[in-house]
Order: C-alpha cells, then structure tokens, then sequence
C-alpha cells in the first residue's frame, strides 16, 4: 500500500501543487525528489523508488541522511564521512543516468526534512519508521511530524519496488486533500490504472437490520 499525501482545494489536474500552509495554488510539476534514508533495509525501498519516479519525471535526486547533532563532533565526524561514501554506493545502484546529489546532515530530523523539503516542486519520499509499538503509542512518529508539517507532498513507500506504479487506490471523500492526492498520483504514475474509492459510514446499522 502506497499512501500519498498532498494539500487543499484544485481541480484534478497532474500539473498542480497546493502549498499546504497558505492554500495557494501554484501551476507547477514535481521539479526535484527529497528522499530520507537512515541506511535501513526500510529505507532502501524509498530511494529505490525515488529513482525509478525521478528517470520517468526527469527530475533530481536529493538523498539526505540526518546524524544526530547531539553527537560528539570527534564521533560524528568519522559517521558522517562514511555515510556519505554508503549513500554514493546506494545512489549508483539505482540512479541508472538520474541526476542526483547526496547530503548527511547534524540535526533534528524532523527540522531536516521539513526545511530540505521546503523548495516548491519538492516530492518528499520516505520509508516507514522502525516500529516501536509503546512509544508510538504515545507520540507522533518522524515521519507523522513531518506530514504535518512540511509544505510538501509526501509519498510514504512500504513495498518493495517492483516497477512502475501499474494500480493505484486513491481513497476519497470529496474534499481538498483527496482530491490533490489523486492529482499527484496521476502525475507520478501517467500509466496506472486509478482507482477511486469512497467509503459511507452508516450509522446504527444494528437498529436499521432489525427493522
């Protein structure tokens, strides 16, 4: 299941972005792809898919690493030059000919992604969170803060990349935010067969069966 996540009112339209903190509608295309990556088989799934959108939108590849700055310097600085060397390998495994850069950062994550993700056109894509059932029990994960948040829309990758996007489910309840979530997934995925579904929630189905 891929969810996707986009902003307020437009009509459908695969060249349309809606800046989610002011509303306003700007006529634009996907022009880069920001892909968070912790190095995790989770995360692999994610930048592997930012490339194969990235070749068919001929758009670049930001891949960001957060470090966290609440680390030594004399311990991050050694983390951050390997991590970088890692995220060139994993980019050349996947770029086949796409533009892309890499960059590890010191910082809050969620800060990180909100910022790098802040650039009109940006595609954010990211992979699911370690689970960690007591803690998200009682706050927001990483990637719910930075939904939240960023201006961006984001895709959420949970399966591995097994190709083009072939059928898509789009979920709607004819309002705003689904209808900019079908918008972006027709732009990323021209070729899929999409799929609208809306669900009603009829209430006190128990009386209206014995009546």
């Amino acid at each position: 299941m891929t969810q996707v996540k986009a902003a307020r009112a437009i009509p459908v339209q695969v060249d349309a972005v809606v800046n989610a903190r002011t509303g306003d509608t700007m006529a634009q295309k996907i022009t880069r792809i920001t892909v968070a990556t912790d190095l995790s088989a989770r995360s692999d799934r994610a930048v592997e898919r930012a490339f194969q959108l990235a070749r068919a939108l001929d758009v670049p590849v930001e891949i960001l690493m957060i470090l966290d700055d609440a680390m030594p310097e004399t311990m991050r600085a050694p983390l951050h030059e390997k991590a970088e060397g890692q995220l060139n390998d994993l980019a050349a495994r996947w770029a086949e000919g796409a533009t892309f850069t890499v960059s590890v950062q010191a910082g809050d994550p969620t800060e990180a992604l909100v910022t790098a993700s802040e650039t009109p056109g940006t595609l954010l894509v990211m992979g699911p969170h370690r689970p960690r059932p007591f803690l998200d029990a009682l706050r927001e994960t990483t990637m719910q803060r930075v939904v939240r948040r960023t201006p961006a829309s984001v895709l959420l990758v949970t399966e591995p990349v097994l190709g083009p996007y072939r059928h898509i489910l789009s979920l709607v309840d004819f309002n705003a935010p689904a209808d900019n979530a079908l918008a972006l997934a027709a732009a990323l995925s021209p070729e899929a067969r999409i799929r609208p579904f809306h669900a009603v929630h009829v209430p006190y189905t128990g009386m209206l069966e014995t009546t």
